[in-house]
Formats: structure tokens, sequence, C-alpha cells
């Protein structure tokens, strides 16, 4: 019997050393990228200059995902990116009442796709950046609020609008994963 829980105690210690650590915030310095804040290959930042695209290429971004509006940067990024073979997109808001649950949804579509490879995501200041953060981190990451709102300081939160259509979000989104087992759990 001591073998069977020995072997057991070891296959158990055997996955524990093979799980991944997770990643953490750290601050990074790049070019005149500012701020600049990676989790893992995703990078997080404010607006990159046309003299970055080298360096982010050097560091092997593959994707640039821009949350800026057509009109905000006075140069064409998608020709630029195109031109360094880096793939470019834009999931573009502005101003909180433009930050809707499709906005959201594109943005966490993208952060959960384990195929993305390295990928800097972007607005002006990180502002815009830190929003879509926190409902990420809230819904996906399964962090608790607070340690979410931590993150999102972190990453460049300044708007406390931003921030409270995150929230909103993230109680909306909460409201309708919990449902299905209310209704089920209330017809037994």
């Amino acid at each position: 019997m001591n073998s069977v829980c020995d072997a057991e105690s070891k296959s158990k210690e055997g996955s524990a050393t093979q799980t991944e650590t997770k990643p953490k915030l750290a601050k990074k310095k790049l070019g005149s990228i500012r701020p600049l804040t990676a989790y893992g290959d995703l990078w997080m930042a404010g607006q990159p200059q046309q003299s970055d695209i080298q360096l982010l290429k050097q560091q092997g971004i593959k994707t640039v995902v821009t949350l800026r509006k057509p009109g905000e940067v006075p140069w064409d990024q998608q020709a630029a990116y195109k031109q360094a073979g880096i793939k470019f997109m834009t999931i573009p808001f502005q101003k909180p009442e433009e930050l809707t649950p499709e906005v959201f949804g594109k943005v966490r579509k993208l952060l959960n796709d384990k195929q993305r490879g390295p990928t800097l995501l972007h607005c002006g200041s990180s502002n815009r950046v830190a929003a879509v953060w926190y409902a990420h981190r809230v819904l996906d990451g399964k962090l608790s609020a607070d340690e979410a709102a931590t993150e999102a300081k972190i990453v460049g939160i300044r708007s406390q609008a931003l921030l409270e259509k995150a929230k909103q979000y993230v109680a909306s989104e909460q409201a309708k994963q919990s449902r299905p087992a209310t209704e089920g759990s209330a017809a037994r």
C-alpha cells in the first residue's frame, strides 16, 4: 500500500514541477515607448514612434494592436508595420462610451488566443490598454477586482471613467455566467 501512496505522491510532485509559472507584470524600456509593461509575450504600452518599429521587431514582436482611432496618429501605422513584416490590427475606441462589450470581447479574444505570438497592445498612453487589461484579468485571469485594479494602475490606468466602464462590463459578464447555474439549481 505504501508503494501506491508513494507513486501517487511522486506523480503529484512530478506534475507540480512541470507546471508553468505564471508571468508577472514587468516594466520595460524600449526606444521612446512610454509606458511599457510586459506580461509574458504580451507588451502593453503607450504610442510607439516610427523609430521604435525596428526595435519591436528585434524583440520578436509579431503583432501590434492599437486601440487608437484613425487620425490620432500623424503617420500611417498600418503601412509602417506592414513594411517591417509585423501584423497590424485595430480595435479602436477613445471615449468611455465607445468602450463597448464588443470592444472588450475583441480584446479578450485576442489576449486569450494562444497562437497570437509576441504582441504589443497600445493606445496613446496605455490608459485604454489598462482598462481592457482590468476586464481580461478579472474574467480570464481570475484575479480579484482589487488585484486587477492594482495591475491596471501598473499598466497605466488614469481615467476613472474607463475603469468604471471596465468594472460595469465585468459585472455584466459575471452576471451572465452565473445565470445558468442559478437557473439550473432552481429547477432541482
